[in-house]
């Protein structure tokens, strides 16, 4: 049995103890076929990072719906703690746990350089526009810029001086909107396992052209211990999922954040999710799609089931549609094309483990799979 959602605050803890002290110079790396101009991945791609249940190992492989066999074989190899990022045409890891550095990836084959993190803990990274990218350390509390022809680590901006009582903000996700970039700060207490004590926010940073902390500006999210990805709404906001403590249904819900009056709402409720949402996407027509966590109400570091639900409308008139729903924990990974094809993941240790790919994200969904990768999936991208 894996219990995913508390993966974050268990492998967290294990980091602190194994990784050395911020501000070490990073090494590099080049992968085989190391390039310094990455091909692009091509519009359709769909690439597959999967994860052993016992967070062993990781692989990224690719879905070719007319060779099944693709799915199998893998691209590249990761850590057991690994997270999948798209930047423009193409990809890259995030190893963290034991190690903490990122790996640059382009198609057929084309592996760039793992840039080494000493004292990171890599959560999210961006593409900004100066082509440059940067990249959340969740353990350091800093952002690090860095120029993925070379390595170089060309800037550092520290924000410990939003933390809460720890010292640490707890930076995760990221998202660039035209000449801002967002990250949003858990502000979990270390101090107390990792409670949800310290006001999360979402951190409001100039890009001219590269972060400046020192204009940084945090603003509440109205919810504790924000997940999933930042995802652009349709009206030009934020969206965000929160997991609370995981527990209690209540402390969890999906926000929306205004740019204009910088200002979050609340989309949907824990206690109307039925509990956290782990996975949040943009829907190609509008709304959001989400994978949602129900905790077991005699276990909660079990879950009861998880769904995958699309959400359209705003407060107050906001609906929901199940579009798939599975016992226990296993969905993990959502993602949609330009086209409207969605994919999510199964990790169940059943027949019914595997990719999964919507066609129509409506009442009259079908759902064609499960295709099968090596390891079962946890993180999906596509081009």
């Amino acid at each position: 049995m894996e219990y995913p959602c508390y993966r974050p605050f268990y492998l967290a803890m294990a980091i602190v103890l194994a990784l050395g002290a911020c501000g070490e110079q990073a090494t590099m790396e080049p992968g085989d076929n190391a390039d310094q101009h990455l091909q692009p991945f091509a519009a359709g791609d769909v690439l597959v990072l999967g994860t052993a249940h016992g967070y062993t190992s990781s692989a990224l492989s690719r879905h070719n719906p007319n060779d099944q066999d693709e799915l199998t074989r893998d691209l590249v190899q990761a850590s057991g703690d690994a997270a999948l990022r798209r930047l423009g045409g193409t990809l890259a890891i995030l190893n963290r746990g034991g190690e903490s550095n990122i790996h640059f990836v382009g198609n057929h084959d084309h592996r760039g350089l793992q840039v080494s993190l000493p004292g990171c803990g890599p959560h999210d990274a961006e593409l900004l526009p100066s082509n440059l990218v940067v990249v959340s350390c969740y353990e350091a509390g800093t952002l690090l810029t860095i120029n993925r022809t070379d390595g170089a680590i060309v800037d550092e901006q520290d924000l410990s001086h939003l933390a809460d009582a720890d010292g640490n903000p707890e930076l995760d996700q990221l998202i660039v909107t035209a000449q801002t970039l967002w990250v949003s700060a858990q502000r979990l207490d270390r101090q107390t396992g990792f409670s949800t004590t310290g006001g999360s926010g979402l951190i409001q940073l100039p890009l001219s052209p590269l972060p400046n902390a020192s204009a940084a500006t945090n603003y509440p999210l109205g919810c504790q211990n924000p997940f999933t990805d930042l995802k652009a709404t349709s009206d030009g906001g934020i969206a965000v999922g929160c997991a609370g403590d995981f527990k209690t249904p209540s402390t969890a819900g999906i926000m929306l954040f205004d740019l204009q009056t910088q200002v979050s709402i609340e989309l949907l409720a824990g206690d109307v999710l039925g509990g956290p949402p782990t996975a949040i996407e943009s829907a190609a027509d509008g709304g959001l799609l989400a994978l949602v966590y129900i905790p077991n109400p005699q276990n909660s570091l079990l879950a009861k089931e998880m769904k995958l639900i699309r959400i359209n409308g705003i407060p107050p008139q906001v609906e929901t549609t199940t579009i798939s729903s599975s016992a226990g924990f296993a969905l993990s990974g959502l993602a949609q094309a330009d086209d409207g094809r969605l994919f999510f993941g199964n990790r169940s240790t059943d027949s019914s483990a595997g990719l999964y790919e919507v066609k129509a994200v409506d009442q009259t969904a079908s759902i064609v799979g499960p295709f099968k990768p090596r390891l079962p999936p946890i993180e999906i991208v596509v081009f």
